[in-house]
């Protein structure tokens, strides 16, 4: 009889223990989810806030922004601001360009501590910013082919030869282009032409397909330009020609958007159910 009333003594501390460490689990992954966020809409953006919850390690929100205009919108994530009564936080996340008319969506969480489980907090967006695509023309020298130098510089742009080949009817030159303005970089293919001692130019074999790549300070990008010319003009092997570059390298500024503040509230029924 001793023995199992020891026996049920143990079982029932047991179970006491179990439920214990149960309910405090249960507590700890217990989520607060939000009211839905209508979204915010203006001449240049609309940003959309969904699926905003918390839970006592991080608070987590999906984020998708929308460029509503015909130039490039600026998205830093890591510049939005998650506040609560107790402080404010950032999370870590790469900058992004948006095209025109176009969507991105990013994931946040914020993390360190165990201090987000909270009913109410808010989260400020005031991290866009617009680049104009009619951007600013660097000045850049034409380049001697056969190379007389191996490098230059043009506004923010440090520019170096790796690269050349020289065939009879067509000429492929490499080059690493480094961005270390201030401004935003922006290097465009397809613009350039190969010029001729007597005068004529011939467009790069890209020229029906330009594109433009941004760079950040710092940044370093390959640029190949190919050029062909008839060999009933010239032999390309023998001759000496300069590479014009036009409105290759050019610079935009960065101007930043008015920001939105979104007040997250407890939705309870959402919450209950999502617990359940």
């Amino acid at each position: 009889m001793k023995y199992i009333l020891t026996l049920l003594g143990i079982l029932s501390f047991t179970m006491m223990t179990f439920f214990s460490f149960a309910q405090k689990e249960s507590k700890k992954k217990h989520e607060y989810h939000y009211r839905i966020q209508d979204p915010v809409e203006t001449d240049t953006y609309k940003i959309v806030i969904e699926d905003a919850h918390s839970q006592a390690k991080f608070t987590s929100v999906r984020i998708s922004v929308t460029n509503k205009t015909s130039d490039i919108l600026v998205f830093r994530p890591s510049e939005i601001l998650f506040k609560y009564e107790h402080g404010e936080f950032k999370v870590e996340e790469k900058e992004v360009m948006i095209k025109p008319n176009g969507t991105v969506s990013r994931l946040l969480k914020t993390k360190g501590g165990k201090q987000f489980h909270v009913k109410n907090m808010s989260l400020v967006v005031d991290c866009l910013y617009l680049l104009a695509v009619n951007k600013k023309v660097v000045a850049a020298p034409d380049f001697d082919l056969p190379a007389s130098v191996d490098s230059f510089r043009a506004g923010g742009f440090q520019v170096s030869l790796k690269k050349l080949i020289k065939k009879t009817d067509e000429t492929v030159a490499s080059f690493t282009v480094i961005s270390s303005g201030t401004d935003y970089g922006i290097v465009t293919t397809g613009v350039s032409v190969i010029k001729l001692e007597d005068k004529q130019e011939f467009p790069s074999a890209d020229s029906n397909k330009t594109k433009s790549r941004i760079l950040n300070s710092g940044d370093e990008m390959n640029l190949t330009v190919i050029y062909k010319v008839p060999v009933t003009v010239t032999d390309m092997q023998f001759a000496n020609m300069k590479i014009v570059w036009k409105g290759t390298f050019s610079e935009s500024k960065a101007v930043k958007l008015k920001g939105q503040t979104f007040n997250l509230e407890i939705d309870p029924g959402l919450t209950d159910g999502k617990n359940n």
